[in-house]
């Protein structure tokens, strides 16, 4: 999916309500799941609104780590900027 249509759809979602805590059953949530694929957008849109960086999948990996482990640099600089 391109990055652009997947943003824009993120903020349809959340303008409607969507939650950003919600996880799936590996514990991961919309942070972890912008952080591993990179979409760096959507990470600053989910930092933007306050976003928790620290949650942790089941195996207790957060956004940061997930971002580093696929080699998301641009994801990773957004988590220090903040």
């Amino acid at each position: 999916m391109c990055v652009c249509v997947f943003f824009k759809l993120k903020l349809m979602l959340l303008c409607v309500g969507a939650s950003l805590t919600d996880a799936d059953h590996e514990g991961l949530d919309a942070m972890s799941w912008a952080a591993v694929g990179g979409h760096v957008h959507c990470v600053e849109l989910m930092l933007d609104r306050g976003c928790n960086i620290e949650h942790c999948d089941n195996i207790k990996r957060t956004p940061l780590h997930l971002a580093s482990l696929y080699g998301h640099e641009q994801v990773v600089c957004s988590f220090f900027y903040l």
